[in-house]
């Protein structure tokens, strides 16, 4: 069947399909990093070091390293993640 058989009129299939690339590109936009920190803060709020080394497959000392690496690079990171978005 043609799409205008079974969408009707050529300007509404033209329209549903702007519609839908518009979508499909919003979806590749990267998420906010304040979006991307409050999903990884609420998943592993509260858990020590010793607690996440096994789930990320490294030592608890591997891991309070990273976080203190971290709060030294956050503005470094912040400036680079402004570049993508």
């Amino acid at each position: 069947m043609a799409d205008e058989q079974v969408l009707g009129s050529s300007d509404f299939v033209k329209t549903l399909r702007r519609g839908l690339a518009a979508q499909e590109q919003a979806a590749r936009k990267p998420a906010p990093l304040e979006t991307v920190l409050q999903q990884v803060c609420t998943a592993v709020a509260g858990q020590s070091g010793r607690r996440l080394a096994p789930l990320l497959g490294v030592s608890p000392q591997a891991v309070c390293a990273a976080a203190q690496r971290s709060r030294r690079g956050q503005a470094q990171w912040r400036r680079a993640w402004e570049k993508l978005t």
